[in-house]
């Protein structure tokens, strides 16, 4: 890589960080369901100053210089080295903060509330005021000694250069702080393993504690490097490159988190209904879900609610009419195994189509048994799709095997296996269906509305039974069925040559005809 473009990589990978810690920071500023320690705001300054330090000159339009503006390279050198200070000690403050909450929750410490916020107050301001100590004292030598504020070629921002005391007070100063942030790590890793079990109410702090560990072996890395840098082993572009990749990795870390993604994807929010919370990435048929969202911005609510109801009614009519066309055409032959596939994703758009096919859909409040029943079919046929996928998957997989295999002409497989494949799904969904109707009866505050109000589902937590597990198990087995819309399946399934002969006699019967060939 040239030094042109290693400076502007530089300069890209540090305004990326900025950006990043910028948006946290006005996330917690503007969002009331956001909640942070002042600590935590200390921190993603202390991020922000340190990765603009680098882009002084960048802002400036001075990065290719040789011979930048002598107050600019002097300011910039400063904060270059001072920035690794400010950021052991906002660590350090960081980790100090959370001892003192979380050790006063799981072992009251014997001292004022008063004194408690005096503490914390310190933490906050320390680390800056320590900072902007070291910050004006590398002002002063530099301006003592102009020679020593340099820019190197390679370089895209100045620094001093002067062997001794500016880089070992910098090195001193961070592994000091960086020692301190280690033992309490080690103090916090004594505390949680005695007290693991009282500590149900703090689990936030516990990953918050996890992410500041991650955080001080990354300025532990630093550290060694700017070591090995001092020492000669490596050279300094190296040290540049990981310095400013490293900003970007705590940022991503402290943008995890779940209040924060919250805020962002504010779509997939935590909703509440009759006092249970509900999540919408916990909906059994996430495709329904994003169409109607999809609907939704396009025309007012009680439109999509119409139309994503109508939608459902036109896919189950459109699977109807297939296997009617199967049932009563004489030249289309279709496996059982391919319509009890049909027929899972006709009992999909006919479940979620329910109080509209009814009458009762909004405005009007829906009848109890009726809501009741829908709500068990929504989230018993996700289970129902995916098993008559499997079983549709398992019965191509026989009949190649058989092919292959180039055995005598005769059954592809079994007769107990064929009607094993056909009957299986719809015996465990049956099953699934009836546990949801019996919960929903024994617990009917959980049977309501979803939050688009276009069906009912089942919302809240199942206790740890069979049923827990069922439910559990379509979680998962919803999210790996290979499905998008209804229609979508149904248009697959109509582009049949067969299929299509049947409706339109007109199409001619010749081996050029680009579809599908009917199943033997």
């Amino acid at each position: 890589m040239s030094d042109s473009a290693r400076v502007l990589a530089l300069s890209i990978l540090q305004l990326v960080s900025v950006l990043g810690f910028t948006i946290l920071l006005l996330t917690f500023l503007l969002s009331s369901r956001v909640s942070r320690s002042y600590t935590w705001v200390g921190f993603s300054v202390g991020w922000i100053i340190a990765c603009l330090s680098y882009d002084i000159l960048f802002f400036a339009g001075q990065e290719h210089d040789s011979s930048p503006s002598r107050v600019i390279c002097l300011v910039q050198a400063a904060l270059v080295q001072s920035v690794p200070v400010l950021q052991a000690t906002t660590n350090l403050s960081l980790i100090v903060d959370i001892w003192l909450l979380v050790g006063d929750a799981l072992q009251p410490l014997r001292i004022s509330k008063r004194q408690l916020l005096t503490y914390r107050v310190s933490v906050v301001l320390f680390p800056h005021v320590f900072s902007v100590s070291v910050f004006v004292g590398y002002i002063l030598f530099g301006i003592y000694n102009p020679s020593t504020v340099q820019k190197y070629p390679y370089s895209a921002y100045c620094t001093i250069v002067y062997p001794g005391i500016p880089s070992v007070i910098s090195m001193g100063l961070f592994g000091f702080f960086m020692l301190f942030a280690i033992l309490f790590k080690l103090l916090f890793g004594w505390l949680l393993y005695h007290r693991w079990n009282c500590i149900s109410n703090i689990r936030k702090c516990v990953t918050m504690i996890i992410r500041i560990m991650i955080f001080t072996t990354a300025n532990g890395v630093v550290l060694i490097l700017n070591v090995l840098l001092y020492v000669g082993i490596i050279n300094q572009p190296t040290v540049d490159i990981t310095n400013a990749t490293f900003p970007i990795l705590i940022f991503i870390l402290m943008a995890t988190e779940q209040d924060l993604l919250e805020t962002w994807i504010f779509w997939r929010c935590v909703l509440v209904l009759n006092g249970l919370r509900l999540r919408s990435f916990d909906l059994p048929f996430v495709a329904d879900l994003q169409l109607f969202r999809l609907l939704k911005t396009l025309m007012s609510e009680a439109s999509a609610i119409l139309a994503f109801s109508i939608l459902q009614v036109i896919g189950a009519a459109g699977f109807l009419l297939i296997l009617l066309t199967v049932a009563f055409s004489p030249t289309i032959k279709r496996r059982p195994v391919w319509i009890s596939f049909c027929v899972g994703w006709f009992l999909a758009c006919i479940s979620f189509a329910l109080l509209f096919i009814s009458g009762r859909y909004r405005p009007h409040p829906p009848h109890r048994i009726l809501c009741l029943v829908q709500a068990a079919l929504v989230d018993s046929v996700p289970v129902l799709q995916a098993s008559t996928n499997l079983t549709l998957v398992i019965d191509t997989w026989l009949r190649v095997r058989k092919l292959i295999s180039k055995k005598e002409k005769g059954t592809m497989y079994s007769w107990s296996i064929r009607v094993a494949l056909v009957i299986s799904p719809f015996a465990f969904s049956l099953c699934v269906f009836v546990g949801y109707l019996v919960f929903g009866i024994r617990y009917p505050i959980i049977v309501g509305l979803s939050p688009p109000d276009a069906y009912c589902r089942i919302h809240g937590q199942i206790p740890i039974t069979a049923l827990h597990m069922a439910h559990k198990i379509q979680r998962i087995v919803a999210d790996l069925v290979l499905a998008t819309f209804p229609i979508f399946t149904l248009a697959l399934f109509m582009a049949e040559r067969d299929i299509l002969e049947a409706w339109f006699p007109f199409i001619r019967r010749d081996t050029s005809f680009p579809m599908v060939q009917p199943e033997a």
